[in-house]
């Protein structure tokens, strides 16, 4: 796994051990349960199905644990204020997220500078993620294969401008970027893969 100092010359913010190996498996284990339903995109300021784009499930768990993550996702806030030199108000509120095979979500920003876009897509600054399972070169039990989290034009460097830069996600691993930034997630080639999302303002 490349070190936290190797991810922050991309611009990326990474703690490696954000959730302890058991919140992840109580999370994931209520994840697991929770009533699902399709993930929306934003197009031309409304929120819509279109599994052209993306194609994931939005999870209903209890709003215990979605205060639980936003009070750990705050404390936090501090350091990721200082590593992207931005002051920020507080952070939306938490998305379970679970793709299971051939699940995929496109190249996209999560702010993309458009005015007709809902109010809480604009004031996006830093996004993050949270991996609640790892994935897998080969088939193992509760992790998954494939669903990279991949980003583009992180750098100067061709290579990664034209096939993205991969993330490894690991399980408790959480990722932050500027909301501005372009990635995707690559399609699920088996199991899956819960993660939790949230943004910053």
């Amino acid at each position: 796994m490349a070190t936290s100092s190797f991810y922050s010359k991309l611009g990326l913010f990474v703690e490696p051990s954000f959730f302890d190996g058991r919140v992840c498996n109580r999370l994931r284990s209520e994840a697991e349960k929770a009533e699902g339903f399709s993930s929306r995109v934003i197009e031309k300021g409304l929120a819509v199905i279109d599994e052209n784009i993306r194609r994931s499930k939005s999870l209903n768990v209890s709003d215990n644990t979605i205060s639980y993550v936003k009070e750990r996702l705050l404390s936090i806030k501090p350091s990721i204020e200082a590593y992207f030199n931005s002051p920020l108000e507080g952070c939306q509120e938490p998305r379970f997220l679970v793709y299971k095979e051939g699940d995929f979500f496109h190249p996209h920003k999560d702010n993309y500078g458009q005015e007709e876009s809902p109010k809480s897509v604009i004031e996006r600054k830093v996004s993050a993620v949270i991996f609640l399972n790892s994935e897998t070169e080969k088939p193992e039990r509760n992790s998954y294969v494939g669903g990279g989290l991949t980003f583009y034009k992180l750098t100067k460097i061709p290579h990664f401008n034209t096939n993205g830069f991969r993330i490894i996600g690991k399980k408790g691993m959480l990722i932050a970027f500027r909301s501005n930034t372009l990635h995707e997630v690559t399609a699920v080639k088996n199991g899956e893969r819960y993660s939790i999302v949230s943004w910053f303002y």
